[in-house]
């Protein structure tokens, strides 16, 4: 996913955020071990949308993992 201001020039066909949630949300069931976020900088980040959409990648990663563990509902 790209986020914007991050120094990166977006690429044609690449996945916009929401369809970057989306496909989090359809790793339901996998067997994941572990996950990672990366590349959230700062200084690029003026208005804090890069940042904000790690928060939303992070989430929908620890609820994948909760739910793996039986530690969430859905």
């Amino acid at each position: 996913m790209i986020g914007t201001r991050t120094g990166r020039t977006p690429s044609w066909g690449g996945l916009l955020a929401r369809e970057g949630l989306e496909l989090l949300r359809g790793l339901a069931g996998l067997d994941i071990v572990a996950v990672d976020v990366n590349t959230v900088s700062p200084p690029h980040d003026g208005q804090n949308m890069a940042a904000s959409l790690a928060v939303q990648v992070v989430h929908e990663c620890l609820v994948l993992l909760c739910r793996k563990l039986n530690l969430a509902s859905g």
